[in-house]
């Protein structure tokens, strides 16, 4: 899809890396950039112990199908990759890093920069990590039990989020830099990322229910959730309500639908000790193969709860070839989409730090449309994805959301819904 498309990445951690490696995957030239010391990704691992003399699993994963050198924006090879690249992921790590100034001296460049806050702001140099940041966007307020203190949820969900928000806006827009020569800075912040997916139901619920949002955080637990099955755990969700009662006739409970605060996701957690009494002993007896075909039968969401020892062998993943040997020789999903019958790419080792330093020859044949040397208003602009018609079939979350970006970015989207299923 990116044959010919020229990334310069001098990010580091998850979220930047995240983003080239999307575009790897699409056919990207992706060179990375690293000081003498290497990416800190390439000793991290999520067990603290020490990765002994190779890199990460995780480094090699986010940066397969690259290459790297080692150096710095203002020296000679760096600043030349830069001229010759088509766009250039930064963080707030990247060592002498002038957006301004790259975008004066390139004006076809496309600048990408992922950060807590932003470039600008009050809080743009404020520090964050991703408990900070899961707090502030909204998220942790409601995640928990109402007698304990608010969670944030596990892992570095944050930063996946906001790489996956800048490969979007950085091929947006490279796609008006080939037309009309000029390039953007693409401005992702990690925040605004992290808001818009992780904290969007509970402001959309008060707006549309018109309630009276809580002065205070107030925990809630989902019930049912995670629960335990004679061979294992399996995963509920029941947020609508014909879901939720027809999780009581599945456990054989359906005299609870006469309880009006067990229909209420809220008044239900209070009384979560007692509401489990309910649930456990049905799902204990059940085994998960049991439960999921039971549950599946009245259109409950549920699942199995996989764990890196068996997810490889679920059965969709097997017939799609989902996960695959990684040039590592570890086990790694494959890119999550298919373009028709194009068989799907592999991927090429992560590069060792600077092995390909004094070799990246983009400067001999620079692959970008010659950029204008003033700068139009930015209001006077096209939004890059202007011209660009998408009929949209899906319902609830998932295409919607999708589409909902592709709007933003200008594209003309036709939401189309069903009488049966509005």
């Amino acid at each position: 899809m990116f044959t010919g498309l020229r990334v310069l990445d001098l990010s580091s951690g998850i979220a930047g890396p995240y983003a080239t490696k999307l575009l790897a995957d699409a056919g990207a030239d992706v060179v990375k950039v690293e000081g003498p010391a290497g990416d800190p990704m390439r000793r991290w691992t999520a067990s603290g112990a020490d990765p002994g003399d190779e890199d990460s699993a995780l480094f090699r994963y986010l940066n397969t199908s690259t290459r790297g050198v080692v150096g710095r924006l203002g020296e000679p090879e760096v600043d030349g990759l830069a001229g010759a690249a088509d766009v250039l992921v930064a963080d707030e790590r990247t060592d002498g890093l002038d957006v301004d100034g790259l975008r004066a001296a390139h004006p076809s460049l496309v600048v990408v920069t992922v950060t807590p806050f932003g470039a600008t702001g009050p809080w743009r140099d404020r520090p964050a990590d991703e408990f900070t940041l899961q707090a502030w966007c909204g998220s942790t307020a409601g995640r928990g039990t109402p007698d304990r203190p608010p969670l944030a949820a596990g892992g570095r969900v944050g930063e996946w989020v906001a790489g996956a928000y800048a490969a979007v806006g950085a091929i947006a827009a490279w796609r008006v830099a080939r037309s009309t020569g000029r390039g953007e800075h693409v401005d992702v912040s990690m925040l605004e990322a992290m808001t818009v997916t992780m904290n969007t139901f509970t402001p959309l619920f008060f707006a549309f229910t018109g309630a009276e949002p809580p002065a205070a955080p107030t925990p809630t637990i989902e019930l049912p959730s995670i629960e335990p099955t004679a061979d294992g755990f399996v995963g509920f969700c029941t947020i609508a309500r014909q879901q939720f009662e027809d999780f009581l006739v599945l456990i054989d409970h359906a005299e609870l639908l006469a309880d009006d605060d067990l229909a209420n996701a809220t008044l239900r957690a209070r009384r979560m000790d007692e509401f489990l009494g309910y649930v456990r002993p049905w799902t204990e007896a059940h085994t998960t193969a049991d439960i999921i075909e039971r549950a599946s039968a009245l259109r409950i969401p549920v699942a199995p709860v996989l764990d890196g020892a068996t997810v490889v062998h679920h059965e969709q993943f097997v017939d799609r070839g989902t996960f695959v040997e990684g040039p590592h020789g570890f086990t790694q999903p494959r890119v999550p989409y298919r373009l028709g019958e194009r068989p799907r790419p592999g991927f090429r080792p992560a590069p060792s730090l600077g092995e390909h330093t004094g070799t990246v020859d983009w400067c001999a044949a620079p692959a970008r449309a010659a950029g204008a040397a003033g700068e139009d208003p930015v209001t006077e602009r096209p939004l890059p994805l202007a011209g660009v018609r998408i009929v949209d079939f899906t319902a609830f979350w998932a295409g919607p959301a999708a589409t909902q970006v592709l709007g933003a970015l200008g594209a003309e989207v036709i939401k189309v819904e069903s009488i049966q299923r509005p």
